[in-house]
């Protein structure tokens, strides 16, 4: 899946505390871009 980053995801996502960012980071940046769909990974909300 093709997945854009807005500055206004990665300027607060860079602010966040370690344990808090790596999981997000893991999710946005691994597990979003190599699913096939939006729906293969649960309900989710474009931000």
């Amino acid at each position: 899946m093709k997945v854009r980053y807005r500055k206004r995801f990665l300027k607060p996502l860079a602010r966040l505390p370690v344990e808090i960012r790596s999981q997000i980071e893991a999710f946005a940046f691994e597990q979003l871009p190599n699913a096939q769909s939006m729906a293969e990974l649960g309900f989710i909300e474009d931000l």
